[in-house]
């Protein structure tokens, strides 16, 4: 269906079956009423519908039983009750049969069990009835109302706004107050969360009657963030303390009272640290980068709300050893020097130097291959490196492997030759290799006047 405004909106309509239906309540004309300390008689036909050509009656045997506020309902035939209601009853109220829609001997008969409402309106006034809703409170968080108008019922129906409300005791960890009939309640920031107890209430109606009730409350954690901690970084040199105030960048959720450090700061690294309210100092024993770790909690000292922080310390300091120095013969009077670099402890490292064996420094580079020039022929060679920045020089590195330069053999000394008929026999001194294994001798024959045989 379509109004002329454009709203819309749909129904549906059930067709019960014309021969699988079973009796069913015809809710026009319920709840049945009738007044308290009175009876009543009833037929089944009025307030329950059954198929076409069917009638209901109660099932065999069946008993009507009846619920609180009805003293007693009384088949009077198989189609006929008579309810009698409670002289100080006033309220709702029910009662429930077995009805068929035929006679037990009927094959085709079906049968349904029915609950047929009943309104008792009192003829003596009875005290109001109080159904009260737990309360759920923030702490710290807004104040939470109620109107007990709504937990509150009244037999006669009288209008529940003219009854008098009251508050009793209340709980001390909670603030409650109590305005006509709107209940205040509220939490302060530092009430734990969980159940606080009770609040108690009354209700008087115009004739005097009370009930009382009880309102359970619950404190739940704030909803305010937590901490947000930024991340802090430092930087010094060895044994230089440095300090940083975690406070001073941190976003507090409650600004009106300072976070506070929980427990010690640990340091995770070659350093020491000591606190004072939220100020962190470390004192570094060596170069490096050092993690700092602390925990911080807010004004309401919830375990659920500390939040962990860290400070990152760069030490500087001069810079490691280069490690994994080789050499490498790249030509007759040169070696190429190769290593790996060190930590640059905090700052960078500008060059690295180049000593030989005999501790001279013998070349200078800002890679990780330096060049050594004007070496000897057959001389052996082995390298040390140390590394350079700002905070001076490391320690030079471990020995590399030997090198030896190596050239052409040197030229055999005292030649000296034998003749027989057919052969002559050389003899000689050999001569230096040079850094290089001598594989083999040329002899060359000559005339005199040093022409070739």
């Amino acid at each position: 269906i379509t109004d002329r405004d454009g709203l819309t909106n749909s129904a549906v309509v059930t067709v019960p079956g014309r021969d699988t239906t079973a009796p069913f309540l015809n809710t026009a004309g319920l709840p049945i009423e009738m007044d308290a300390g009175t009876s009543r008689t009833i037929n089944l036909s009025d307030y329950v519908v059954t198929r076409s050509g069917r009638s209901p009656r109660l099932v065999d045997d069946s008993s009507p039983v009846a619920q609180a506020g009805l003293d007693s309902v009384v088949a009077d035939s198989s189609t006929q009750l008579t309810l009698t209601a409670n002289a100080s009853f006033g309220g709702n109220s029910a009662f429930l049969i077995q009805v068929a829609d035929g006679d037990a001997s009927d094959s085709g008969t079906l049968t349904a069990s029915l609950s047929l409402p009943v309104r008792i309106k009192a003829t003596q006034n009875q005290p109001p009835t109080f159904a009260p809703t737990a309360i759920r409170v923030e702490a710290g968080g807004a104040a939470v109302t109620q109107d007990l108008r709504l937990g509150v019922r009244d037999p006669e129906g009288t209008d529940v706004s003219t009854f008098t409300y009251a508050m009793g005791s209340a709980p001390d960890t909670v603030s409650a107050s109590l305005s006509g009939t709107v209940l205040t309640v509220s939490a302060p920031e530092t009430t734990p969360a969980g159940s606080v107890g009770a609040i108690a209430v009354s209700v008087t109606d115009e004739q005097g009657n009370t009930v009382n009730g009880s309102i359970p409350v619950e404190v739940v954690g704030t909803t305010k963030p937590r901490i947000q901690l930024p991340a802090y970084s430092l930087k010094t040199s060895v044994n230089n303390p440095v300090s940083i105030d975690v406070a001073s960048e941190a976003t507090n959720p409650f600004p009106d009272t300072p976070i506070s450090l929980e427990g010690a700061a640990i340091s995770l690294g070659d350093a020491t640290t000591s606190t004072s309210g939220t100020v962190v100092t470390i004192t570094p024993k060596s170069a490096g980068t050092i993690s700092v770790v602390y925990r911080v909690n807010d004004k309401l000292k919830d375990p659920s709300r500390v939040v962990q922080g860290t400070i990152t310390v760069v030490v500087e300091g001069k810079p490691g050893v280069p490690a994994n120095v080789r050499a490498q013969v790249v030509s007759g009077s040169s070696a190429r020097i190769t290593f790996d670099a060190p930590e640059a402890n905090g700052s960078l490292i500008t060059g690295y130097l180049v000593y030989d064996n005999s501790g001279r420094q013998v070349a200078s580079c800002t890679g990780t291959a330096c060049i050594v020039s004007d070496l000897r022929d057959g001389q052996t060679y082995a390298y040390r490196v140390s590394a350079v920045n700002a905070n001076g020089e490391s320690d030079k590195s471990a020995l590399s492997n030997s090198v030896t330069i190596a050239s052409v053999p040197g030229r055999p000394l005292d030649v000296k030759g034998k003749a027989s008929e057919t052969t002559i026999d050389v003899q000689w001194v050999a001569p230096s290799d040079n850094g290089s294994q001598i594989t083999g001798y040329t002899v060359t024959a000559t005339v005199a006047g040093g022409r070739p045989a």
